[in-house]
């Protein structure tokens, strides 16, 4: 069925967590030099070389950005990884080095273009990173290293600046343009995320709020901070001075997920694929053959709660039938109409139980 307002309301208190173990740090965006612009955006050996080399002399201006900021730097390992040479690396930092080397190893595939590596390792970090709910506790006791890819990635804890460091350091051994944003989210709680750039155009992603708590194995993914617009962003995250527009929403999660369907009874089929896929979210767009117009409507909802009583039916009845089909004990759902390449689509959350 789909969620009131008050039980999404409450399953945000679940997801949303900031950082917690920061201590007053400075709010801030900055881009990573060895980031601005992708290999493969490079017009000639000629330019990769320059860029490299504008990476080099600016090292020491991105160093005094991450001690301003309070994140662990990066960039070495990024830059080691790209060099193919890891032998300058710290000790710490050969570790973490290994350990990401094999992970990008075992996801990233030929083939895969920016927006594909860049979901793979979204993907990755939620799966294999639990937040640090000892941060939580009235007195604090975070896990060591929570704030930097070591804890997150050999300890498998993080609170938001372990995941954003661990994220933004995978896009740099990707050679993915990626920022860094830290202030605070619409409550004051101090957080940190994330800003990609692919094919030109600027994007968010909050790997930690995508890492609902309490964390379960084998639980299927969400992307709803996954590549989205800075219009969307905004409404739950306090942007510093800086931050970039979105320019597209070509490599959008909802343009590059969407499902277009021809009828309403194909809706149980997409979110059947979406599970194989390891996905609890979809994204549908709908032909004019359904009779479902979405078009007019804001970009972003918190709860839609859809004028079509055959397309209500439709999404209502996907509980009984993934209770038929052993997939889940119960299921809701959040429905929200969001801005698509092709159009207002509608983004489909589901909540599974399996007790």
């Amino acid at each position: 069925m789909i969620k009131s307002t008050l039980l999404a309301a409450a399953a945000a208190l679940l997801i949303c967590t900031g950082c917690a173990h920061s201590g007053g740090d400075p709010s801030g965006y900055y881009e990573e030099p060895d980031s601005a612009e992708s290999a493969a955006s490079q017009a000639s050996t000629e330019s990769l070389e320059s860029a490299d080399s504008s990476a080099a002399e600016s090292k020491a201006d991105k160093s005094d950005k991450a001690e301003e900021a309070y994140m662990y730097d990066v960039s070495p390992i990024a830059e080691a990884y790209r060099a193919g040479d890891p032998s300058a690396l710290s000790e710490f930092d050969s570790e973490i080095y290994e350990k990401a080397a094999a992970v990008l190893d075992e996801i990233i595939t030929d083939g895969m273009d920016d927006y594909e590596k860049e979901l793979a390792v979204h993907d990755y970090i939620i799966y294999n990173v639990t937040y640090d709910e000892g941060s939580l506790s009235a007195i604090p006791n975070p896990a060591e290293h929570c704030d930097d890819p070591y804890g997150a990635l050999i300890n498998g804890k993080a609170i938001c600046k372990g995941y954003t460091t661990t994220f933004r350091m995978f896009m740099g051994m990707l050679s993915i343009p990626c920022g860094t944003a830290y202030s605070s989210d619409a409550t004051g709680e101090e957080h940190a995320w994330n800003t990609v750039k692919l094919d030109g155009s600027w994007y968010y992603v909050d790997c930690t709020w995508d890492d609902p708590i309490p964390d379960s194995a084998a639980r299927p993914v969400i992307h709803t901070y996954f590549n989205v617009s800075r219009e969307e962003i905004e409404t739950d995250h306090v942007l510093p001075d800086g931050c970039p527009d979105t320019e597209s929403a070509a490599n959008s999660y909802y343009t590059r997920s969407a499902v277009k369907i021809a009828d309403l009874g194909e809706i149980y089929g997409a979110a059947k694929d979406a599970l194989a896929q390891g996905r609890r979210d979809f994204v549908l767009l709908f032909d004019e053959s359904t009779g479902i117009t979405l078009d007019g409507v804001d970009a972003i909802d918190d709860i839609y709660e859809p004028e079509s009583k055959a397309l209500e039916k439709k999404l209502n009845g996907l509980a009984a039938k993934m209770k038929k089909d052993g997939l889940a004990n119960n299921c809701f759902l959040d429905v929200r109409r969001v801005q698509t390449a092709e159009g207002i689509g509608l983004y489909v959350e589901m909540h599974l139980f399996t007790d």
